[in-house]
């Protein structure tokens, strides 16, 4: 009788643990993910060209450009966190120059117009002060030409990033208050690949991330520190002799301790087949860890159910035989994320589709002299199809902990570009990955390698109750963090409105949502 209540008692308790598991996961599937708090429209009129934002954390500054014959009129406004204008400024600019790229802190707001059919060797910098109305111009006529890709500023000088001519990386220092050029040591050399540049948190130094292969020495991942005027401070070299690095992050632990992950694939490849593990620690790099895709429990949980089960299977079966399947991915990398004791990673995969049906594709391009986005016909190339994001757990020591994804079927890009957003919160160890595509905000909430949620999505809403929306187009559309837990959604919407006297019947707008994430 004894051993029957005792077995009765510890089947209560198994119950009971798995009600409250059960509620648990239903709370997090019934609770409000997001709410969707300001939106501000812009109606897109027949001479507008494009539109742009740039924000930090107390504002964001909607760029737009519209035609009056030989010139462009550039509008700024500057929007505070209630999305109201609170400053505009306007500039004329000869309708040859095309905006590149933009930078900004708390304290300014750069500019990048390069002037085309200049032979890459014209641009024009605009400089947008956030505490006064204080607007600099400056002109660079560069002796030699050179695409720029990436501006950033330190202090009074401003760094420019791109290829050569003869697709060398270089990196090239403008220091405003002489406007002279300086191109930094170490650069417009063959088989180099800057893939970032970034300001230290004094603002006193920068470093330039940036790959390097050598057939006879290996594959190498760089991070050189420079000066403010550009003089070398220092250079953190990981070597890979027996693959190639794709890419790579920088995790600062302190100025000895570093932390470094990133993608690597077959030698002179350019797709990865898994992620690397290292540290960096007192100018000695330690033994580096690979971690195959096949590795990770949630990569392929993408596929559909027969895809999946096949692809383990193959895994299964090699690993019997102690050997590893080979897969090839492109994987675009976010920043790494410190999270208590563990590092956080963060990928996105996607492939290149080529027609095959023997007929021609059309892509988007933009042309700079109409400022339209326009069709071209491409026979082969069918844009970039993205299919999942991953997102991986380290210790320190770079043992694999624990990893997660969300599935994204629904987004075919001409960019290169990493769509979906990671929010950590760091009381409950909750992620949020966020992604948004032609009006949708997708959201998935996980907990290390437990799913609290499904991918859920949600609409962006409009102005007015009353308003259809036709088209979410995918042109001018993007999702970014702004400050704490709040993003902003932006793009064109076509909406109609039949039911409100004081709105118009049809409008088609550039609109800004601003989004609250509850994770």
């Amino acid at each position: 009788m004894y051993y029957l209540k005792v077995i009765k008692l510890i089947y209560l308790i198994f119950i009971f643990i798995i009600s409250l598991s059960n509620n648990y996961v239903f709370s997090q599937e019934t609770k409000e993910i997001l709410k969707q708090k300001e939106r501000v429209e812009f109606e897109f009129k027949f001479l507008d060209r494009n539109y742009w934002t740039i924000k930090n954390d107390k504002n964001i500054i909607v760029i737009s450009d519209y035609e009056t014959g030989d010139k462009l009129i550039w509008k700024f406004k500057f929007l505070d966190q209630k999305l109201n204008i609170y400053r505009e400024e306007e500039l004329s600019l000869d309708r040859s120059y095309r905006l590149i790229d933009h930078y900004k802190n708390q304290d300014k707001i750069l500019i990048l117009f390069k002037k085309n059919y200049s032979s890459d060797k014209e641009y024009k910098i605009i400089i947008l002060h956030n505490k006064n109305d204080k607007i600099e111009e400056y002109q660079i006529n560069s002796p030699f030409s050179f695409r720029v890709k990436k501006i950033i500023s330190i202090e009074e000088n401003i760094i420019l990033s791109g290829k050569s001519y003869q697709n060398k990386s270089i990196v090239v220092l403008y220091k405003t208050n002489t406007n002279q050029l300086k191109i930094l040591s170490g650069f417009y050399k063959l088989n180099q690949e800057i893939l970032d540049i970034k300001v230290d948190l004094n603002f006193k130094n920068f470093k330039v991330v940036f790959l390097y292969n050598n057939l006879n020495s290996g594959s190498f991942l760089i991070s050189k520190k420079f000066s403010k005027s550009g003089d070398e401070i220092s250079e953190l070299k990981i070597n890979s002799k027996n693959y190639s690095i794709i890419n790579g992050k920088f995790y600062e632990i302190n100025d000895k301790d570093f932390v470094v992950i990133g993608t690597y694939g077959k030698r002179k490849s350019k797709y990865s087949r898994g992620l690397f593990f290292t540290r960096y620690i007192n100018n000695i790099q330690k033994e580096i860890k690979y971690i195959e895709y096949s590795d990770l429990n949630n990569f392929f949980y993408y596929l559909k159910d027969k895809k999946e089960k096949k692809i383990k299977e193959r895994i299964n079966k090699k690993s019997i035989s102690n050997k590893k399947i080979k897969l090839n991915y492109n994987l675009i990398l976010d920043n790494i994320i410190k999270n208590e004791s563990e590092f956080l990673i963060s990928g996105e995969s996607y492939f290149e589709e080529y027609n095959d049906r023997g007929f021609n594709s059309t892509i988007t391009f933009y042309n700079s002299y109409s400022g339209n986005y326009d069709l071209a016909l491409d026979p082969n190339f069918a844009g970039f199809n993205h299919t999942h994001s991953i997102i991986v757990g380290f210790n320190i020591d770079g043992d694999l902990l624990w990893d997660n994804h969300i599935e994204i079927n629904d987004i075919n890009s001409i960019k290169e570009k990493k769509y979906t957003k990671v929010n950590l919160n760091y009381n409950t160890d909750n992620l949020a990955l966020i992604y948004f595509h032609q009006g949708v905000i997708n959201v998935k909430l996980i907990n290390k390698n437990k799913n609290l949620t499904e991918k859920k999505s949600f609409n962006i809403i409009t102005k007015n109750e009353s308003d259809v929306i036709w088209d979410s187009e995918k042109i001018m559309e993007g999702f970014e963090h702004w400050h704490d837990n709040f993003y902003y959604a932006h793009g064109i919407q076509k909406i109609k409105n039949s039911k409100d006297s004081d709105v118009k019947l049809n409008r088609r707008v550039f609109y800004i949502n601003k989004i609250e994430l509850i994770n």
